[in-house]
């Protein structure tokens, strides 16, 4: 589908990755509360498990100091430079001045593609917390003193000082990590998720669950006809390259388990080359079209959340998934089936990303009762979505690319034009 403003469509560069944002979950606690313990054992967990895992840590001094007195950057730094960069070949570091303070959040925007970012401290960082207690700490028992009245007035609405002694926070923890009695009735009484010290494996799995990004199957649909273009578009060259290509080269840095859809693998047996785990899957429904597509894709996927996706949107805006992904997990009440953008023409199905336990039963009652020749729209109303407002080539923009389709012999010159720079040709 193509979307135009005055006459023109949205620019984008088919080619270039967008930067995914990463969840981010704050450890915060007094001094001495094991914080850093905690988060050391529970960051070699999650890693262990395979995630991709960034931390930042609060330092109480503003003057603090990572490079060493005689060392070459060291130097640099004290003849006047504002920023020293560290580079080897499998470490990077930065050492920047600040006019201004930099919030934790500021940071975040800068750590993209992680699957979690761990924060120690920044207590009043507006991201999720989880706060610790630990006995015979004085300032965790000053601070747990009367912290069931000081949730309640939260819960109330009545915001209560942050007292900068204690180190409470003005918002509800996401969970509780504590050894005292009165902190773990406390957490009890208000449904606050509780965890003892020696709980790691049980953490690791709560921030997995709850605040890591979603594990993500994308399933590239590559099983048309292809009836506007009059040959096999997903092998079509496009600036020297299949069209295909592009798309996958948007989508995979997100994907922990990539899928294409295709009745015909044997014309994609190059794409092992760079994608070499990729899996192919072959329509088990005669039929071919939308619905029996949206089953093979949902019954290859291995993951509950399975992003489905054209083949032919070469300006695929890659970040939009991962904010579905976000979204179809974090809605809980009420938990939707789908995400998918909604557009000033109508829906993007094929941009979306789809619950799979509750998808795949609705798809193959569909074809169940014949109904695999269906339009996607009648898939989408059986369906309990939410919507994602791209309802302009900008609010498309803001995630990273388009949706703007390659049907036409037509399509794929202007894609082209596009590609090489050809100012007249806005795509």
């Amino acid at each position: 589908m193509n979307h135009r403003t005055n006459g023109t469509s949205i620019i984008t560069a088919p080619f270039q990755s967008a930067a995914l944002p990463s969840p981010a979950l704050s450890f915060i606690g007094r001094k001495n509360s094991g914080k850093t313990t905690l988060l050391e054992k529970t960051i070699a967990e999650l890693t262990r498990r395979g995630l991709k895992v960034a931390t930042i840590k609060h330092h109480g001094h503003p003057d603090f100091d990572i490079d060493v007195p005689g060392r070459d950057s060291y130097r640099h730094r004290a003849a006047g430079s504002r920023s020293t960069s560290i580079l080897s070949d499998v470490r990077f570091a930065q050492v920047t001045e600040l006019d201004d303070p930099l919030s934790c959040e500021n940071v975040l925007t800068g750590l993209s593609s992680y699957d979690v970012v761990l924060v120690e401290g920044f207590k009043q960082a507006q991201i999720p917390c989880v706060e610790l207690f630990r006995a015979g700490n004085h300032r965790d028992e000053e601070a747990a003193r009367d912290i069931a009245t000081y949730w309640e007035r939260l819960i109330k609405g009545i915001s209560p000082k942050a007292d900068q002694g204690t180190g409470r926070t003005q918002t509800l923890p996401a969970a509780v990590v504590s050894d005292m009695e009165n902190v773990q009735k406390a957490a009890s009484a208000f449904d606050i998720p509780l965890f003892r010290f020696e709980d790691i494996h049980q953490i690791a799995t709560f921030v997995q669950d709850l605040y890591a990004r979603p594990k993500l199957t994308i399933a590239v649909q590559a099983g048309g006809e292809s009836s506007r273009m009059k040959r096999p578009k997903e092998i079509e060259p496009l600036a020297n390259k299949p069209l295909i290509s592009y798309v996958l080269e948007r989508v995979s840095p997100l994907a922990d388990e990539l899928i294409v859809t295709t009745n015909h693998p044997e014309r994609l047996q190059f794409l092992y080359d760079d994608y070499p785990d990729l899996i192919f899957a072959m329509d088990s429904i005669p039929q071919r079209g939308a619905i029996p597509g949206f089953y093979t894709a949902l019954s290859a996927a291995h993951n509950d959340k399975v992003g489905i996706v054209a083949c032919d949107m070469v300006s695929f805006p890659t970040i939009l998934l991962a904010h579905e992904a976000l979204l179809l997990r974090d809605c809980i009440n009420p938990a939707f089936d789908a995400i998918i953008p909604k557009t000033d023409i109508w829906y993007e199905p094929f941009a979306g990303v789809y619950r799979k336990s509750s998808c795949l039963k609705s798809v193959k009652s569909m074809i169940e009762q014949g109904h695999e020749n269906g339009r996607v729209g009648d898939m989408i109303r059986s369906l309990h979505c939410g919507f994602i407002d791209c309802s302009s080539p900008e609010k498309t923009a803001r995630f990273g690319g388009s949706f703007r389709n390659v049907n036409t012999p037509q399509d794929l010159e202007d894609a082209e034009r596009a590609i090489i720079g050809d100012p007249t040709c806005l795509y």
